[in-house]
């Protein structure tokens, strides 16, 4: 899977259709919230 990723891209740089700016590294937050949702309960209704 990342060798066709990497095939693609380069492809694409070769192509002129994406620049340098577009594959730089970057950060990416994939923090995750847990919910605090509960299951209704008869007393609750």
């Amino acid at each position: 899977m990342q060798w066709l990723l990497t095939q693609t891209i380069e492809a694409g740089r070769k192509s002129g259709a994406i620049d340098e700016s577009s594959v730089s590294p970057g950060t990416v937050d994939t923090t995750v919230m847990e919910n605090t949702i509960a299951c209704p309960t008869e007393a609750r209704l």
